[in-house]
């Protein structure tokens, strides 16, 4: 798909995660990246980072959603949609004569 295509060109690692927002249709709190440091040679400066800020709390997310404004530091996973929730994982113990399903 087309926004496979888009996400193959960017690098999606925790240690690239800059902020995060929150979809308001499912909830779900996505992550946005920047293949750039803070403060680095080339990379967004605080107020790109204050720009990116503002822009989240006044433009409404949706999973999916391009990140507005700040494109050429920032970016977001386009193919996740609103059914692709995210995975919690799920701790279970057994507890003696009880069967674990």
């Amino acid at each position: 798909s087309e926004l496979k295509a888009l996400d193959s060109q960017h690098v999606f690692d925790s240690t690239k995660v800059r902020a995060t927002v929150k979809c308001i249709s499912c909830g779900a709190r996505r992550a946005i990246y920047s293949k750039y440091q803070q403060g680095k040679q080339g990379g967004p400066t605080e107020d790109d980072l204050e720009k990116l800020q503002r822009s989240l709390e006044n433009d409404a997310y949706t999973c999916g959603s391009k990140i507005k404004g700040r494109g050429k530091f920032f970016y977001s996973r386009r193919e996740l949609k609103c059914v692709a929730r995210l995975l919690r994982p799920v701790i279970t113990t057994k507890a003696p004569g009880r069967r674990v399903v």
